[in-house]
């Protein structure tokens, strides 16, 4: 997923216990050994869930970024999603959130975020609350005035 995503798509949470047959997708973000957690969900699970792609990507400290692991992977019988692997974890929702239905197959976590339109220079300006730009109107508009007297003033000479 690109990190710039302005917005999230997160479809239909599936918010049933237990899991039932379907395709899911989900972010699980380590901290707290939530990866972990996940891998033992799955062991656990046995055949009744296959895991389809699987995206890891690494912290980013400087950008205040957790390290992540994008997983999408289909149910083909009820699993319960009410308890962690570990004894201190009262619940999967609480450690890793409730998965994702799929509406339309993502091949990628990219196709699960909207990314912001590539603008000019000026239209990101403006997004970022950046300074009013009304002056570069009027410092056009002046140069064009001036260019104007400037060539009538060449013509009124000849």
């Amino acid at each position: 997923m690109g990190l710039l995503a302005r917005t999230v798509i997160t479809g239909r949470l599936e918010k049933a216990n237990p899991l039932p047959p379907g395709s899911y997708w989900l972010d699980v973000f380590d901290t707290g050994g939530h990866i972990e957690t996940w891998h033992q969900w799955v062991n656990a699970a046995g055949s009744a869930v296959k895991v389809v792609t699987t995206e890891v990507y690494e912290a980013n400290e400087s950008e205040g970024y957790p390290a992540r692991t994008w997983v999408q992977f289909d149910v083909s019988a009820p699993v319960p999603w009410n308890r962690g692997a570990n004894a201190q974890s009262p619940s999967l929702a609480i450690d890793l959130g409730w998965p994702n239905v799929e509406k339309v197959a993502p091949k990628t976590s990219d196709d699960t975020v909207e990314k912001p339109k590539a603008g000019s220079p000026l239209d990101i300006l403006k997004e970022s609350g950046g300074p009013d730009l009304g002056w570069i109107k009027w410092a056009v508009g002046g140069a064009v005035v001036l260019g104007g007297l400037y060539t009538i003033s060449r013509f009124v000479k000849a």
